[in-house]
């Protein structure tokens, strides 16, 4: 029993001291993590569309042509991300942030009408769009900087469930 004990000990801290080790590396590099996992989704990506595509090949008559289809689109996207990390997440930043811009729009659209027909609060309505459409220029403008930021903040949850995970392994 104490064996089972000891092994939950150490299990709990080598997870604390892995969690606390991978959070300070996203906090001190938050951009290059970012880039790194796209690459290396990129890589799986591609391997995935060449094992799929030489299985199309060994069983090209009893298979149809999307196999092939499929297998050709993951690595041609595979290697895309291994090869242009940086483009990959700024587009997706980017698409995020104009999607954050319409939803600010529709918002003061909103709260202009509410303000038209005397609705109360109207003014906080269009304060709280007029700062969601200005967060969305700033994310579509300066896209690395929501990476650094949402990359910070899951850094920072390392940190913490590591420290949290040393504390209760040291508790035991």
């Amino acid at each position: 029993m104490q064996s089972m004990f000891q092994r939950a000990r150490s299990t709990t801290a080598l997870m604390g001291v892995a969690s606390l080790l991978c959070g300070v590396v996203v906090l001190l590099n938050p951009t290059g993590v970012a880039l790194f996992m796209t690459g290396a989704i990129g890589a799986v990506l591609a391997v995935v569309g060449v094992v799929t595509i030489l299985g199309y090949a060994r069983r090209r008559a009893s298979s149809g042509g999307l196999d092939l289809t499929f297998g050709i689109v993951e690595t041609v996207i595979g290697v895309a991300l291994v090869s242009m990390p940086g483009a990959f997440v700024s587009w997706i930043v980017v698409v995020v942030g104009v999607l954050i811009l319409f939803s600010g729009f529709g918002d003061l659209m909103e709260a202009r009408a509410l303000s038209a027909v005397g609705a109360p609060f109207a003014g906080a309505g269009t304060v709280m769009a007029l700062l969601t459409i200005a967060f969305g220029v700033l994310v579509v403008v300066s896209p690395f900087a929501l990476v650094d930021l949402a990359f910070g903040i899951a850094g920072a949850g390392l940190v913490f469930n590591g420290v949290t995970e040393l504390v209760a392994a040291l508790k035991r």
